[in-house]
Order: structure tokens, then C-alpha cells, then sequence
């Protein structure tokens, strides 16, 4: 078949990725001729890259959507032109691939009687959240890829629809008044559809099974695409449909089963998205064992900054724990340099090396002779105390200190473990400890930037750094700095780190304390700027507590979620069963905020 093919291209800052000419090069074995649209800005370079699967470029206003760029790229080529080809082909950069070649689809779909066609398909689902015309979502074809047969571009009926293409003004036009209305309008006319991957088993699960099922079109179907959004879709749209396995799988079924560069998907959307987002969706969270491992492959050493008077007695009984094969290097304030050497004897604590300090930590010097002990290493842990003396409450931030130390240092070979698990992750560039989630602090789990974020919105414009941030998404990291971290990346930061320290202490005249807390919520951004993501570790001991503490929390908030929404539970005997009813008291705030959710679900008040 000679076939041709419309490409819309769009990214915020014009940046090609390497996953879009890995797409193309496999697509342009099938087809004899490729138009690229541009929606909004392309960088010369990603045009030099996409130069080499066509020459002919639409550069436009990023207007209309993919709905309108595909009318225009049509436009572009003329139908005369069009209609001499067997198929057009219309795609975007929405999905990755091909893990199978798609010359599989190609002539799977060739032996088909159809007029047009798609990879995946959206079943009918009797809710309409587009506002669509036929008061529901019917089946239709996924518009991210579409062919479409020579007969069917031929007809008044498909040229008549997009010359007069409707104006596109918001996602939810695109997708109510093009995307799912497009199949079955020309279905109803007599044009007869079909999709490459076809899973009625799956129709009665989910009517979505690009998003809800996307291991098993893969694996079972060899759907040959996988959605980008996958791996950064809204997180209350994955809690409420399951339970955020599917990245997972998906990952899994790409790095084992598939030749598809895993690497392409994390540089892709580290670029791309915000960093909690991700972690969000990839699950970036490890709990490590304590027993016994083999060390011969670690170069690694801890390095442990202290000044609280007192933390020295906790501090020494871990570093009289850690494995003897690694390096301890200490900082210390010289304040307290004569206690930590007494309880270094009596812990029998012994450091390759001790440095003394006085009062500053986040000093131009400090950074430079930091980088310098780190030189000889893979991986390094970081352990930084935290103020315990001037605290107003003193039992949480100890209790926030034993988290740390057992989330870092531990017992056994778990810090071993950490390396480990570092050195076999190519774009880990920090495993931090837990989230603080505990007493004052539990707000740092949804608010965590504090009053830093213009702050960190400025450090980053400064130095040329683009990656997606938001003041409503809590950064990564909001307490105090202890992390392995793997050292090559960190050295691709070094200088960003130096510039961002001098910046704020010299021209900004911040305290060390307002340096230290811009600084661990800037730190995960600059590694992702560099191609670096951040992890959470935590070990098979400590990881009981975190759990019982959480299922606490959660069954509280829920608790008070119903308390507001007026909801609550009473025990009923009905036919000699007790149960518990869920009642809403119809004198509630959200009783009348609540009555569309609750005439949708037909939810009856008893």
C-alpha cells in the first residue's frame, strides 16, 4: 500500500525527545511520505531531527488542538494529493513505541474491509463528561492514531467534514465535539470502522483499556504504542480505577519482554512533568532489606554533618552500627568537637576522616571541600542533623531523627543495600528519606514548599533550568538533608549548587537556615534538570511503623471526610444480620452540595 502520514509534533519548550525519532524510523518504513505539524515552537536542533524523516514542515500557532493541526496538515497537502495514496495516516506524539515493529499492524490491517481505522478503541460508556451530543460516550476510535482508506478520503462526506471543521477552543471540545463523536457520525453514514486491537473480554472491565489495561494490550495483543500519560495521569483519576499498578507493569513488560529503550520513558517525562507527579505514578518508593549481602562491588562512604549537642549520644549508637567496610567521614561543629570524640571512644566509632567547622555549613568553601571528599566514590550517604536545642518540640523532632537514622543508616547491611540499589538504577540520582508525615509536620505532605517557592522559582530561572514545578504540588524533599546519592550525578550539579549557595548567601543575605531549607527543595530539581530522578527508601524494620502510622492517618481523615460531608455509620439489624448503613444527615453542610453525586449513584437515605 502507498501510504502517507501527518505527524503533529508539540512540546512547551520545542525540545525532540529521543523516543519521537525512535517512533518515526520504524513508521517511515511504511510509509512513502511523512508531513510534520508543528504546533507552536520547535528548537532548530528538533528540527534538524525531524528533517530526516521529511521535508515538509506546517509551522503553526498551537491553536485547535491536534483536531485542527491534522485539518491543517491535510490542508498542507491538498486533497487531490491525499486521495492518491491507498491510506493517510494521522498521528501524534502522545504514545511511545513501537515495542513491536508496526509493520505487524500494518498488514494485519491491510487483509481488513474497512474504511477507516485506529490502534485502540474507546468502548461506549453511558457517562458524558464532554458534554457530547449523543448524551454518552460511544465507541469510537482513539484519535492519537487513525487511517483512513482511499474511498473513504475520497468522499464528499470526509472532505466536507474537515473543510468545514468546527473551531476547537479547549480539551474538552476536542474531545466532546472531534474524538468521540468523529467514529460514530461517519459510522452512521455507512462507513465501516474498525480498531487493531480489539478486546471485548476487556469491555466489560473498563472502557478504557489503553489506560486500565495497558499490560495486557501490550503482552496479550502486541499493541504496538503505550500512552505517555500513563505515567503522569492524575492520581485521583488511578486511586478510583485501581491501584497504580499499571506504570509498574507496563515497565516491567517493557524492560523484560521488549527491545523498546527503557530509558527513553524516564528522560521523556523527567524533562516534561512535574517531579511528585512521577513519583507519584512510578511508585519511586524501596523497601530494602537488612540481611547480609556482598559488598565486593561498593565504593561508597557516609558522610555525617553534626552540630546539635544533643543528638551526639543517638548519633554515635548508629555510627557504631554502620559496616566497618565503609568510610565514615564527619563534619562537626567545633562547639561540640570534644563530646563527639569522648563518645566516639566510648561507642568505639572510627572515621577516616574528621573535619571541624564553625557555624556554617552552606558556604562556597564548604560546597568545594564537600565535592572534593566525594571524589573518590560511587555513592555516598548523607546524613545531616537537625536542630534539637532551640526546638518547641523537642519528642517529635527526635522521633523525626530516629526516622532518619533508621531510614539511613539502620542496622545490618542495609545501608549496603542502599548502594546497591542505587549503582542498579541508571537515573536514580537520590534516595531520601521518608516524608516527614508525623504531628506539626504530617502538612508537609501536601504543603511542603513552605515560603520557598519563589525562591526556588527564582534559582531555577536563574540558572537556565526548565522543569515543571508548581506552588498547589509539594516538592519532593521538605525536611532535612539525608539521602545516598549517587555521586557521578551529583557531580553534574556541582556547579549549579555552587552558584545557587553564593547567590543566596551573598546577594540575597540569607540566614543558614533559609539556605538549607531553599536548598533540599531545589536539590531534587537540579537532578532532574540533569536526567536524574529521586527515590524514598526505607528498610523491612522501620517499615511497620510507617505503614501503622499511615493507616492511621487515613482511617482519621476519613473519619473527619464524613464528619464534614455529614455521613455516618449506625448499626442495623436487618433480617437478623447487623450491619453497618452509611447515613447522611440531611440537615449536613453538604447535603445540597452533595445531591447530584448522590442522584447519580442512586444512593438512598434511609
Amino acid at each position: 500500500m502507498r501510504r502517507i502520514g501527518i505527524f503533529v509534533f508539540f512540546d512547551a519548550n520545542g525540545i525532540v525527545d529521543r523516543y519521537i525519532p525512535y517512533m518515526l524510523e520504524d513508521l517511515m518504513k511504511n510509509l512513502e511520505r511523512l508531513v510534520v505539524v508543528v504546533n507552536g515552537k520547535i528548537t532548530e536542533e528538533g528540527k534538524e531531527i525531524l528533517g530526516k524523516f521529511s521535508s515538509d514542515f506546517v509551522f503553526r500557532e498551537n491553536k485547535g488542538f491536534d483536531t485542527w493541526a491534522y485539518k491543517e496538515g491535510m490542508d498542507y497537502i491538498g486533497w487531490e494529493q491525499l486521495s492518491a495514496y491507498d491510506e493517510v495516516v494521522i498521528l501524534n506524539d502522545t504514545v511511545m513505541g513501537p515495542v513491536y515493529p508496526f509493520a505487524e499492524m500494518f498488514d494485519a490491517m491491510a487483509k481488513r474491509d474497512v474504511d477507516f481505522w485506529g490502534i485502540t478503541r474507546h468502548y461506549k460508556d453511558m457517562a458524558n463528561p464532554y458534554n457530547c451530543v449523543y448524551g454518552y460516550i460511544p465507541a469510537h476510535i482513539q484519535s492519537y492514531f487513525e487511517v483512513f482508506r482511499q474511498s473513504f478520503v475520497k468522499s464528499e462526506d470526509f472532505q466536507n467534514y474537515w473543510d468545514n471543521l468546527f473551531p476547537i477552543n479547549s480539551y474538552e471540545d476536542a474531545v466532546g465535539k472531534h474524538e468521540i463523536v468523529f467514529t460514530k457520525k461517519f459510522e452512521d453514514l455507512g462507513y465501516k470502522w474498525d480498531t487493531y486491537i480489539n478486546a471485548p473480554e476487556l469491555e466489560e472491565r473498563h472502557s478504557q483499556p489503553l489506560m486500565a489495561y495497558a499490560d495486557l494490550i501490550i503482552r496479550n495483543y502486541r499493541c504496538p504504542i503505550f500512552k505517555k500519560r500513563l505515567f503522569f495521569n492524575e492520581y485521583d483519576w488511578t486511586i478510583n480505577t485501581n491501584i497504580g499498578q499499571e506504570p509498574r507493569r507496563i515497565l516491567d513488560i517493557i524492560r523484560e519482554e521488549t527491545e523498546y529503550p527503557e530509558e527513553y520513558i524516564i528522560e521523556t517525562l523527567l524533562r516534561a512533568r512535574n517531579l511528585r507527579e512521577l513519583y507519584q505514578n512510578f511508585h519511586w518508593n524501596y523497601v530494602l532489606p537488612v540481611d547480609n549481602l556482598d559488598k565486593s562491588e561498593d565504593s561508597c562512604g557516609l558522610f555525617v554533618i553534626l552540630q546539635e549537642p544533643l543528638l551526639i549520644e543517638d548519633t554515635m549508637q548508629y555510627l557504631a552500627q554502620v559496616p566497618k567496610d565503609l568510610d565514615l567521614h564527619l563534619y562537626v561543629n567545633t562547639e561540640i568537637s570534644d563530646d563527639v570524640k569522648k563518645r566516639m571512644e566510648m561507642y568505639h566509632v572510627d572515621a577516616k576522616t574528621m573535619k571541624h567547622f564553625q557555624g556554617e555549613i552552606f558556604t562556597e568553601d564548604g560546597i568545594k571541600e564537600f565535592f572534593e571528599d566525594v571524589s573518590g566514590y560511587e555513592e555516598i550517604a548523607l546524613y545531616m542533623d537537625r536542630d534539637i536545642t532551640s526546638s518547641l518540640h523537642k519528642p517529635m523532632d527526635e522521633a523525626i531523627c530516629y526516622k532518619e537514622f533508621e531510614t539511613l543508616i539502620g542496622r545490618g547491611d542495609y545501608m549496603h543495600h542502599l548502594f546497591r540499589k542505587m549503582k542498579s538504577a541508571k537515573t536514580l540520582g537520590l534516595l531520601a528519606t521518608p516524608t516527614l508525615n508525623h504531628g506539626i509536620y504530617i502538612e508537609y505532605a501536601r504543603f511542603g514548599w513552605g515560603e520557598t517557592y519563589p525562591d526556588v522559582c527564582d534559582c531555577l530561572e536563574r540558572l537556565g533550568k526548565h522543569v515543571r514545578i508548581s506552588s498547589d504540588i509539594s516538592p519532593i524533599l521538605v525536611q532535612d538533608l539525608s539521602f545516598v546519592g549517587d555521586v557521578k550525578a551529583l557531580r553534574k550539579i556541582e556547579d549549579e549548587i555552587l552558584s545557587t549557595v553564593k547567590y543566596l548567601r551573598n546577594e540575597k543575605s540569607y540566614t543558614e537556615d533559609q539556605i538549607r531549607e531553599v536548598f533540599m527543595r531545589l536539590l531534587p530539581l537540579l537532578l532532574q534538570a540533569a536526567g536524574y530522578y529521586t527515590g524514598f527508601a526505607t528498610n523491612t524494620e522501620y517499615a511497620a511503623i510507617e505503614l501503622d502510622n499511615r493507616e492511621y492517618q487515613l482511617t482519621t481523615m476519613i473519619d473527619d471526610r464524613n464528619k464534614w460531608c455529614g455521613m455516618y455509620h449506625e448499626k442495623v439489624e436487618e433480617n437478623h444480620v447487623l450491619s453497618d448503613r452509611i447515613r447522611w444527615m440531611e440537615d449536613s453542610r453538604s447535603w445540597k452540595i452533595t445531591k447530584p453525586l448522590r442522584k447519580l449513584k442512586d444512593l438512598k437515605v434511609k
